[in-house]
């Protein structure tokens, strides 16, 4: 397992982002979602499911992770681990309120979906932490099909209705060197 811990400076990503969500903050109400707060959140961990249970999910024994809503986790909604992960990458200070201002984005203009027929295998995992080490809230990402399920929200959003900002966050998980699975540019 590869554990990176980013931090550093920002970028104009991340200004044209901060501006996004500043202009869009009055949107919340009409969103009826909780954006994710950088201040009560101390620290984000990703954790990156390992390929191999992911390509052969339907033939593996153990756990069942085929859950309620139809959809495959490798982190139950406490952290728990079903498996171990191939990567967990510490997003703290800078990055991990630039990784929120991400996140938050696909709120404001991501689109709410019901649950679909097919089956989203949600190979990355972040989860967020208080300064006490409280689980604050996980999200789910299906980079195959850009879906979001956020624990906390209960609801699938599809974080690719705003292309530019789908983009620059591959180009921000990438320049981390987060393993992205089929994850492509749109």
């Amino acid at each position: 397992m590869q554990v990176y811990k980013v931090s550093g400076n920002n970028n104009i990503i991340f200004i044209l982002l901060l501006s996004i969500i500043l202009l869009n903050v009055t949107c919340k109400s009409k969103t009826h979602f909780n954006l994710l707060d950088k201040i009560k959140i101390s620290n984000a961990k990703l954790l990156v499911g390992d390929s191999t249970y992911f390509d052969n999910w339907t033939k593996f024994q153990g756990p069942k992770l085929l859950t309620d809503d139809g959809n495959v986790y490798f982190v139950d909604s406490s952290a728990k681990e079903f498996h171990k992960p191939m990567e967990e990458i510490l997003f703290i200070n800078n990055s991990k309120d630039s990784l929120i201002d991400f996140l938050n984005s696909f709120y404001i203009s991501g689109q709410n979906f019901e649950p679909s027929p097919c089956v989203l295998l949600l190979k990355h995992t972040f989860l967020f932490y208080s300064k006490n080490n409280k689980l604050i809230d996980k999200i789910d990402i299906c980079f195959d099909c850009t879906k979001m399920i956020s624990l906390k929200e209960n609801k699938i959003i599809d974080i690719a209705q705003n292309k530019i900002t789908y983009n620059s966050f591959i180009d921000f998980l990438q320049s981390r060197n987060v393993y992205l699975y089929h994850a492509f540019k749109l």
